[in-house]
């Protein structure tokens, strides 16, 4: 029997990479998208075999509704006795951080109870930039040179690292799928390309950010980034 992937948040590039990678291995794989209005009513439909490994990996600006999201496919998944991964990220480990990061914590809890695998990755790094690290090479390569505060890391995973299935696959319950730390200032350095015009330290303006974040959670990609430049040994 083939054995069956179910990709579900297809549309993001993890999993467009995630895709290429299992057909290439001749895996029969099935992909689910919000522009799906059946989506779930498909996913039904194929999980009748119990040789499926299903990556989940949407990401909704709303937590009630991640939640409610992800239990319904993991429900599924146990009375197939399919093999769930839900790709996660370090910003679980800093809820405070962002909505993102909230969102991602209290998702690996369900996970977790449901004895799912939790795939957790660093800022994924690539030959074609996408996400956080696309937004922070723009920002390396503007004629300002940001300096953060030297506690301020980040983790980075190459996505070749991610699609190393020795990796993905383990029997690790969370499973952290890291390549390198850097302190944030020298990861600037190390991507950087064009020459700077002024110095701007950002120690004082992340205070103001992360002061203003206890009171409301900042969306999309400059909470994510906020998040992992928290990230202390």
């Amino acid at each position: 029997m083939v054995r069956t992937y179910n990709l579900i948040g297809a549309k993001s590039r993890i999993a467009k990479y995630l895709y290429a990678k299992l057909k290439n291995k001749n895996y029969k794989v099935n992909k689910y998208t919000h522009s799906n209005k059946n989506m779930f009513e498909d996913f039904i439909k194929n999980s009748n075999n119990y040789n499926i490994n299903i990556y989940f990996s949407i990401i909704r600006d709303d937590l009630n509704a991640s939640k409610e999201h992800l239990e319904k496919f993991l429900n599924i998944s146990k009375k197939n006795n399919a093999n769930f991964f839900y790709i996660s990220s370090i910003n679980a480990k800093f809820p405070e951080g962002s909505l993102y990061s909230k969102i991602k914590y209290e998702c690996e809890k369900i996970v977790k109870e449901n004895n799912g695998t939790i795939i957790r990755l660093g800022l994924v790094t690539s030959e074609e930039p996408f996400g956080p690290y696309n937004s922070i090479i723009k920002l390396s390569n503007s004629p300002i040179n940001f300096i953060f505060s030297e506690e301020s890391k980040i983790i980075t995973t190459n996505i070749n690292k991610f699609l190393d299935f020795d990796y993905v696959h383990s029997k690790k319950k969370i499973n952290e799928i890291f390549s390198n730390k850097y302190t944030l200032n020298k990861f600037m350095v190390k991507i950087r390309k064009n020459k700077i015009k002024l110095n701007i330290n950002l120690t004082l303006f992340l205070k103001i950010i992360f002061f203003i974040n206890n009171f409301i959670y900042i969306k999309g990609t400059l909470g994510r980034l906020l998040t992992l430049t928290c990230i202390k040994d």
